[in-house]
């Protein structure tokens, strides 16, 4: 599991900087589950920024394929909209 903070957010990666100034790019797939919380997310739900945790697995060509993405909680306030 990697620990870290959104550097970039696409329709099909995301790239990670952790605690160790090193990035990460993931690639997202149909079977990537994201959370936001305890409930479901969406990519949309992905900023730079944000502080994550990426559960994933090292493909053949050692790129990185997400299988979970933890999100924070939603504010409150975003909750309303």
């Amino acid at each position: 599991k990697i620990l870290g903070t959104v550097t970039t957010v696409t329709a099909l990666t995301v790239e990670v900087l952790d605690r160790g100034n090193e990035k990460t790019t993931f690639a997202i797939t149909k079977d990537t589950k994201i959370r936001v919380g305890k409930g479901a997310g969406t990519i949309k739900d992905m900023r730079t920024g944000l502080r994550i945790a990426v559960g994933a697995e090292e493909a053949d060509d050692e790129s990185f394929v997400a299988l979970t993405i933890q999100l924070p909680e939603r504010p409150a306030q975003e909750e309303a909209r």
